[in-house]
């Protein structure tokens, strides 16, 4: 019987794909005043990544999760009244000869 082990194998084949980011944009402008913990106010329109790690009970249930685009700390709180998904705001802005549902 031998005393080496056998070789470690990785649990995945082939190289690992980067975590597909869910984005969102401001309906509307979110102001200090609202939101009193922001550091300036958030433009309508802006494009926000959705903030997926642990925020430790500190947004409300009237609030998302957000970070800038690309930067995954910090997160903050946006009213989820002020958030539209992506995705969502594009399919509906497209010609209907192009969404899939033919809506």
């Amino acid at each position: 019987m031998s005393d080496v082990a056998p070789a470690l194998q990785a649990s995945r084949s082939g190289p690992r794909k980067a975590a597909v980011r869910r984005q969102m944009v401001t309906t509307r402008d979110v102001s200090v005043e609202e939101c009193p913990w922001l550091p300036e106010g958030i433009r309508g329109g802006t494009v926000l990544d959705c903030y997926s790690g642990a925020t430790y009970g500190c947004i409300s249930n009237r609030g998302r999760a957000m970070s800038e685009p690309g930067v995954e700390h910090p997160f903050f709180e946006v009213p989820r009244d002020a958030l539209a998904d992506l995705l969502d705001r594009s399919e509906r802005e497209q010609p209907e000869a192009y969404t899939l549902s033919g809506r």
